[in-house]
């Protein structure tokens, strides 16, 4: 998902975009205004085109949460967890088929995430039903471990999933921001959109652990140290290339243009 014009943003104004959903899906159900529309289905396929790649063992990937990284009160995982609480809510108006997809997801992530000593701590009772009664039912199978290349390529990311670990890449062009500041917040984001990787395997914490205050935002890992500070510095566009697709190999690059 795209907000302010050019940010990755699924990891935090998308989830509040299909909270909504589930809130109105939720409203209507079962009452004189019921949403027949054939296009509401497409909040669904959200969940597993726009999300399910996006969350790794319960926590949403940072480079689509924008300046969010920066608030000391929020972490991946704890965004993770409250897209999580959304897609449960959106799981009980779904489609049997839908709903089982989604509900097999949850499983899967709450299982994983072990950063929480209670994971149902300070949830909304309704919430924490639903996703205690979704854990707790053995007609849902946990999805196991996704393996998945998925080029989200109007936001300028790439994710890579395979067996114990996934690799996310994040990159800029004339149409993506390469970070976003406002509100007094994300100060120092400058680099996190040029060629910044991230890494996710099960050191589950290692970016919820106070990462973004610490960690040298002059160096951040993918990121050209010098190279791409003096190429911005002296005015040069960096354009966006991607080849390859889904289950092939991939490469995805920055082009240098004058």
């Amino acid at each position: 998902m795209i907000q302010h014009t050019n940010i990755a943003y699924t990891g935090s104004y998308g989830g509040v975009l299909i909270g909504r959903m589930a809130d109105l899906f939720y409203l209507f159900n079962a009452s004189p205004w019921e949403i027949n529309d054939p296009s509401a289905n497409n909040v669904y396929r959200w969940v597993e085109d726009s999300f399910e790649t996006l969350i790794y063992k319960g926590a949403i990937l940072d480079n689509v949460r924008g300046r969010a990284i920066s608030r000391q009160s929020d972490s991946d995982h704890l965004t993770g967890r409250a897209i999580i609480r959304t897609l449960a809510r959106l799981a009980e108006g779904a489609p049997a088929d839908q709903s089982a997809k989604i509900k097999s997801m949850i499983k899967e992530w709450v299982q994983s995430d072990t950063t929480f000593s209670n994971y149902y701590e300070n949830m909304p009772i309704y919430e924490m039903n639903l996703i205690k009664g979704i854990v707790n039912d053995s007609s849902v199978t946990a999805r196991g471990e996704l393996v998945k290349h998925q080029n989200f390529a109007a936001m300028d990311r790439v994710v890579h999933l395979r067996p114990d670990f996934g690799f996310a890449l994040s990159m800029f062009s004339q149409r993506i921001s390469a970070f976003e500041y406002g509100n007094g917040e994300n100060k120092q984001g400058w680099y996190t959109g040029i060629g910044m990787t991230s890494l996710y395997n099960n050191d589950l914490s290692q970016y919820s652990n106070q990462y973004w205050p610490t960690v040298d935002m002059y160096r951040l890992p993918g990121r050209p140290r010098m190279v791409m500070h003096q190429l911005l510095k002296i005015g040069h566009r960096i354009t966006i290339r991607e080849l390859g697709s889904v289950g092939q190999p991939s490469m995805a690059c920055m082009e240098q243009t004058e």
